[in-house]
């Protein structure tokens, strides 16, 4: 704790560190999103996002016979589908019912115009709902 003699001095620097937290926290998400772009413009589905960090090897445990208690369970790095199907996941981002809809409507010819547009929309919205959810700047 601080014992400054002038409380202007301390809350302008308490105030600035905010700040900076913002600033660090508004930069990773960006990055994040932008990291999640470019992967989906790769239109790989199966490829891997180290970007997006690893998750428990749910094969591999079963394998070694570990319980999921067990403590340094296998990870493995997520795929790109699986990013973006978490990015469906969260309550404040675009949902699963979305992207289902404009699967149908690509594949039944409901509007193939707009499919494109919206397809990508959608995607950038998945993109930022992810990194918000996980840029986890400390």
């Amino acid at each position: 704790m601080s014992y400054s003699s002038n409380p202007v001095l301390d809350a302008m620097r308490h105030y600035d560190a905010l700040y900076e937290a913002s600033d660090a926290q508004v930069e990773a998400e960006a990055d994040l999103a932008g990291d999640f772009l470019k992967a989906c413009k790769k239109v790989d589905a199966n490829a891997l996002a180290p970007w997006a960090g690893q998750v428990n090897d749910n094969e591999q445990r079963m394998a070694l016979g570990l319980d999921w208690s067990a403590k340094n369970l296998p990870q493995r790095q997520q795929a790109l589908h699986e990013v973006m199907v978490e990015s469906l996941d969260y309550p404040d981002g675009p949902t699963m019912s979305e992207a289902m809809q404009l699967l149908l409507n690509v594949a039944y010819s409901a509007d193939l115009v707009n499919a494109p547009q919206q397809a990508r929309g959608l995607i950038e919205r998945m993109g930022r709902s992810f990194a918000f959810h996980n840029s986890g700047v400390e």
